[in-house]
Order: C-alpha cells, then structure tokens, then sequence
C-alpha cells in the first residue's frame, strides 16, 4: 500500500491519538478536508475506524522497515505523587 506524503502525515497525526480538529489545525486544512482524506484512507485501505487504518499502516510499514513499526513518540507517564 503506497500512501501520499499528505496521506502519511495524517496517519501519523492519527497515532498520536489526536482530534480531526487538531489535526485540520497541524496539516493546515480544514476539519472537513480531514474528514474526507480519512474516507479516502478507509476505501483505499480497506479499513473501516482509524484505530485499523493506523495499524493497517504500522504494519505495512514494518514489513519495509521492521524497525519503524511506532509512528508518533510514546506520551511519558506520569506518575501520582502524595
């Protein structure tokens, strides 16, 4: 599955777990144009929610290079303090 780099760049947005609001805010485009270009994902990808589209991708992209299964940074966890 060859994606576009734009197409790339959302699914990367994407595994950071992110809004299509804050999304359309780092691609620089609309909410909708977000909404649109993930149904076009879903049809080209065969999946159907954007947790599936990004393994989908994660996966594919490891069969290439099995060292880049992770797209975004790992969030630090925080620990409770008393």
């Amino acid at each position: 599955m060859k994606l576009t780099k734009r197409q790339s760049e959302l699914v990367c947005e994407l595994s950071k777990g992110l809004s299509n609001k804050a999304i359309a805010r780092n691609l620089n485009v609309t909410e909708g144009t977000v909404k649109m270009m993930l149904h076009l994902l879903y049809a080209k990808t065969g999946t159907a929610n954007r947790t599936a589209l990004v393994m989908q991708c994660a996966l594919a992209d490891s069969k290439k290079d099995p060292a880049k299964i992770i797209f975004a940074e790992p969030t630090p966890l925080t620990t409770a303090t008393s």
